[in-house]
């Protein structure tokens, strides 16, 4: 569940206990549904999306999600193995990650959508046993 650090004032604390485990699915499955759709765009001739672009698809699509929400998710996932940054780019001056779903973030999604009975809610709990499961089928 999300925490503020001990250092924040106290409205963040309020802000972390808000935030449900549902809220976060959201934004993880929004996440590695974005990447999932963008894992080769010939429009841009490449693969991935940055941070800013995760973020206004979500607006785009009125999605009730912060920046630092999708950033904590995104990093989330990546300790997870599901996503990862492939190469930096420049956008506006600025230089940014491009974020991909790695092969294991896939067969997660895979997993999750041939399985009957799953929900958006049901999706995080789920996630760390897949992951063991695949872990053990690659070292088979």
């Amino acid at each position: 569940m999300p925490k503020a650090r001990i250092t924040d004032p106290e409205t963040s604390h309020i802000a972390a206990r808000r935030i449900t485990r549902h809220h976060i699915t959201k934004e993880i499955n929004f996440i590695m549904t974005a990447l999932l759709c963008r894992d080769y765009d010939h429009t841009t001739d490449r693969s991935g999306l940055t941070d800013p672009e995760l973020f206004a698809l979500a607006q785009k699509q009125d999605r009730e999600f912060s920046p630092s929400g999708l950033r904590t998710r995104r990093h989330e996932l990546c300790a997870l193995k599901l996503i990862d940054s492939y190469q930096k780019i420049e956008m506006e001056g600025r230089t940014f990650k491009l974020w991909i779903l790695t092969h294991r973030g896939k067969q997660v999604i895979d997993w999750l959508n041939t399985h009957e009975g799953y929900t958006e809610k049901e999706m995080f709990p789920f996630i760390e046993t897949i992951i063991q499961e695949l872990i053990q089928q690659d070292q088979s």
